[in-house]
């Protein structure tokens, strides 16, 4: 239930938010323009790593990276994600989502 409750406070918040439907199944590069926007915007983009057995969703800004190198799902079979490096330039935030194949 907590992990839920947090998943819909960083993916919700829109504008209109009856105009936008998510689940935790979609994929923010689908969103059209202002709704990713909106999102990603630094005024409500909290990096934080969000955990459980199931899925692993990390939102990481580019100069905190290193706090979010190591992470998998709380699963001692799980595939373990490590990150060397995050572009520069134009990349100043990463969501990566890990789920396992199994979950409903």
């Amino acid at each position: 239930a907590r992990f839920a409750d947090e998943m819909t406070l960083w993916r919700r918040t829109f504008t209109n938010p009856a105009a936008f439907k998510f689940s935790d199944s979609w994929f923010i590069a689908a969103a059209d323009s202002p709704h990713r926007e909106a999102l990603l915007a630094n005024s409500r983009f909290t990096p934080k790593g969000l955990i459980s057995a199931e899925r692993a969703e990390v939102l990481i800004q580019a100069e905190r990276w290193g706090y979010a190198q190591h992470f998998q799902r709380n699963d001692p079979a799980a595939t373990r994600v490590q990150l060397t490096h995050i572009g520069t330039g134009a990349v100043d935030k990463v969501i990566i989502s890990t789920v396992s194949a199994t979950a409903s």
